[in-house]
Formats: structure tokens, C-alpha cells, sequence
């Protein structure tokens, strides 16, 4: 086996050869005082070691070519393309999501494509960040938060290397600014009108046609779940029920953090209806995909904007337990078990006297002193007693 050590501010690589009991120790002087350098030439030492023990490989100064004069300036880099890959199967090993992997991939194939996959990993700089950021905004047109999430791939790569030590610094990965989004949410109005909508039959709806919906009643008080807990989309498929506990594992949640949703006895009906409904259809992805859809089916109907969709309930769970917690947000970041409290400011960075204008019912009450909080079920009132209003 091959050690790297330094002797005296010089990196050698040491090969022991032999037996247990009689064992000789063969250096090869690395001629280098780099870090990185070093780890390069080491990995040459390491490929040419079972050469070197079993005596193929004699004269060490003629073979690697740091080490005599004509092979000098002949030491291989790292290339772009082989790091990456290197990268992305360490990802894998490590059991990072697979849309999580896929963005990685994109991401570096585009940067590999710019720079060339021979490219030397120790030449990537700023100006070639700043690049890859330019080519994405005006050449291809990717918006901000896409450009960013690609650029965060790129910044988990170069730490990467940094700690892998193919690299001596790591360059600064600058993000582009994102405007701040607007919150889309239901206001009371809607979701009263939403709940209050018959869709069993066919609803006269000239911009698409007539809509309806089978089993109707049954979207709607998933909606009603949905709105009431704040979870997303495949949360009740993907957690386990413990009690009157919905538990989403590390490994299954957005974030990878556990992530907890206390329930009552209603919610807990209506979580096992949608679960019974989904694990007992023959796709059910294609049956999770249905409360979206739904869901959008009837905004259409009531007039709601289009850029409304199905996540927009937890957006609207958020809003509602602002104003319910007196502005609580740190309370309300672990209900939607967000890892940081800004990303639950992004969820309601509204104005409280248009979260007021918009959800007078749930305002009085929580001026009134009487505001239940998700960790006491047991209050009488909840938000269902409003949505049946």
C-alpha cells in the first residue's frame, strides 16, 4: 500500500514492499511542496505500485516523469470531464435523490460543454463562473431561480474538489439575484367558494369545455386536509402514521429532515382515505397527480388566477397560521418543517393588514385572544369550523 508523507516541506510517496518480516521501505521524491500537486502525482505512484512490488517497473527515475528532465513538464491534471464523473458517482454512492442527481448532471454537462471535459480542474476561476451564469440568462433564457440552482450544484462540485484536494481554493460562486416571489395563496372568499362547489355533475364552463369531476367530495375534503396541515403534495403518501402523528422520514422529505405533522381525529380520517384511495389504484402516481389536477380543475371554475396551483394550499396554511400565532414564525417554520426561518418568511411576506383584508374570520378570532396553535388539537376552534362557514 502507498503513503503520502512529507518530509521537510517535500511530498514523497512511500511504497512498502516485501513481507510482514522483511519489508523495504522504496520512496519516490513527489518534487513538489503543492498539496494538489502532490495528490496528483501520488495517484500515479499508486496506479504503478503493483508494478513497482512485483519488480516490472525497476528504474522508478526514468518512469514517472517528474522525476527526469524530459518528462518534466509531462504531469496529466485532472481534467473537467473525469472529475465531474468522479463527482457524480460519489452522489450516487451517497444516496442523493435521483431529481436531485439529475440537476447535478444537468448542471455540470452544460459547464463541462462550455469549458471542455480536459479542461484543468485547478484552472476553474471566477470569470469562467461568471460565464457560465451569462450563457445561462442571455443566451438560453433560464430564469433566476433556475440559473441558481444550477449554480449551487456547480458551488457543491468545487467544495468538492476542495476537500478531495484537487483544487487549493475554491472560487466564489456568486448567485443571481432572485426578485422576491409574490405569495400565492386562497383568501377566505375562495376557499369558502371552493368548498361550497358542486362539480359531481357537468359544470358549463366555456373556456374548457364542461368540467367535472368523479368522486368530487372526495377531492374536496382532501383539499380541506391539504389546507389544514399545511403538507405537501405526496407528504400523506410517502410518511408513516404514528398515533395522531403523520411522520415524513429524512430520506423521503424535501429537505431531508424529519418532518412531523400532528393530526386529530378528522384530519386522521381524511389522511386515511386519501391513502386508501391512492395505494389501492393501480398507478398511483398517476393517482397523486389527480388532487393536483382537481384542484386546478375547480379554481378554473371559480375564477381563481392562473397561477394559483396545488401547492398554493400550504402557501395558504401558512398565511392563516401567521395570523393565527400573532406572527409566530418561528412556530410556523416548524409546522411546515422548513430547515430556515427565511424560507417561511418567503411563504407569507405579506402585509398583515392584507393577510387581515383577506382572512377576516381567522383575524377576529386571533385579535380575540382565542387562537388555537397545532400542538393542542384539542381546542374547539380549528380551521375546519371555518371552512364549513
Amino acid at each position: 500500500m502507498a503513503y503520502l508523507e512529507n518530509r521537510r516541506g517535500q511530498w514523497v510517496a512511500r511504497i512498502n514492499k516485501g513481507s510482514a518480516t522483511l519489508r523495504t521501505k522504496i520512496r519516490v521524491p513527489l518534487r513538489t511542496k503543492s498539496k494538489v500537486t502532490a495528490r496528483q502525482r501520488f495517484s500515479k505512484v499508486e496506479s504503478a505500485e503493483p508494478d513497482i512490488q512485483s519488480g516490472v517497473i525497476t528504474d522508478i527515475e526514468a518512469f514517472f516523469p517528474w522525476l527526469n528532465e524530459e518528462g518534466k513538464s509531462s504531469v496529466v491534471t485532472l481534467g473537467l470531464g473525469q472529475a465531474v464523473i468522479e463527482w457524480l458517482d460519489s452522489r450516487y454512492r451517497n444516496n442523493i435523490r435521483t431529481s436531485t442527481l439529475a440537476i447535478n448532471e444537468s448542471a455540470l454537462g452544460h459547464f463541462t460543454d462550455m469549458l471542455g471535459s480536459k479542461y484543468p480542474v485547478e484552472r476553474i476561476c471566477i470569470s469562467d463562473i461568471r460565464r457560465f451564469r451569462e450563457d445561462r440568462s442571455l443566451h438560453l433564457g433560464h430564469s433566476p431561480s433556475t440559473i441558481n440552482m444550477h449554480l449551487r450544484s456547480i458551488k457543491s462540485f468545487l467544495n468538492w474538489l476542495l476537500e478531495q484536494e484537487f483544487i487549493a481554493k475554491c472560487p466564489k460562486v456568486k448567485q443571481v439575484p432572485v426578485p422576491v416571489p409574490d405569495v400565492k395563496y386562497l383568501t377566505e372568499m375562495q376557499i369558502g367558494e371552493l368548498m361550497k362547489l358542486d362539480l359531481t355533475k357537468k359544470h358549463k364552463f366555456t373556456a374548457k369545455g364542461d368540467v367535472w369531476v368523479e368522486d368530487w367530495e372526495h377531492y374536496k375534503r382532501a383539499f380541506q386536509f391539504y389546507l389544514t396541515t399545511g403538507c405537501r403534495l405526496r407528504e400523506p403518501i410517502l410518511g408513516t402514521v404514528e398515533g395522531l402523528w403523520l411522520d415524513v422520514p429524512p430520506t423521503l422529505s424535501k429537505n431531508h429532515i424529519k418532518r412531523s405533522i400532528q393530526l386529530d381525529a378528522k384530519k386522521l380520517t381524511l389522511l386515511n382515505e386519501i391513502r386508501d384511495r391512492v395505494f389501492s389504484h393501480p398507478n398511483q402516481d398517476s393517482a397523486i397527480r389527480k388532487y393536483s389536477r382537481n384542484f386546478r380543475k375547480a379554481c378554473d371554475v371559480i375564477g381563481v388566477r392562473k397561477d394559483i396551483s396545488f401547492h398554493s394550499l400550504r402557501h395558504t396554511f401558512a398565511c392563516i397560521r401567521r395570523l393565527q400565532t400573532n406572527g409566530n414564525m418561528a412556530l410556523v417554520r416548524d409546522e411546515l418543517g422548513h430547515k430556515s426561518l427565511t424560507t417561511t418568511e418567503r411563504y407569507c411576506n405579506i402585509p398583515i393588514k392584507r393577510l387581515e383584508d383577506d382572512f377576516p374570520t381567522y383575524a377576529k378570532v386571533a385579535k380575540n385572544g382565542d387562537v388555537p396553535t397545532l400542538y393542542v388539537p384539542t381546542k374547539p376552534l380549528k380551521m375546519e369550523s371555518l371552512l364549513e362557514k
